[in-house]
């Protein structure tokens, strides 16, 4: 009766496969690009700072029709987050803008925003329109 010898190659497969796999789930996903645009018009900047939490984007001003974006491989996971903080002259928020386990099926590759007067505004790739998505906070005394 012969026995079965387990050794370093039969590992060292198995780690292979494990690998291979692991990279075409990253090639199968590819890259998420969020875009955060200022359409609030009539010449107000709005200010954002955008991270996550290995990385932090740094804080930007975008005057009007400008936008900031940046591109990523969500993690296999599933619990890749960026979020940001935005501020204009009559508006502020704390927003959620790539959460995994929401948008993977909401935005597959372009998680775009507008920001409006009446808050930001999500782009639905299915239908390739923008919708309301969520208002901007204002100060109690206004």
């Amino acid at each position: 009766m012969k026995m079965f010898n387990f050794n370093g190659n039969i590992l060292m497969s198995v780690v292979v496969v494990l690998v291979l796999c692991l990279s075409e789930a990253a090639v199968v996903l590819g890259k998420i690009d969020v875009r955060i645009t200022n359409e609030i018009g009539n010449g107000y900047g709005l200010s954002i700072h955008c991270r996550s939490k290995n990385d932090d984007l740094g804080q930007k001003m975008l005057k009007g029709n400008m936008y900031a974006e940046w591109a990523f491989d969500a993690n296999i996971w599933g619990t890749t987050l960026y979020y940001c903080d935005m501020v204009w002259q009559l508006g502020w928020g704390h927003y959620d803008v790539y959460v995994a386990s929401r948008d993977k099926s909401r935005c597959h590759y372009n998680c775009w925003y507008s920001a409006r007067q009446d808050g930001l505004y999500a782009y639905d790739e299915v239908n390739g329109t923008y919708s309301f998505w969520a208002r901007w906070e204002t100060n109690p005394s206004e």
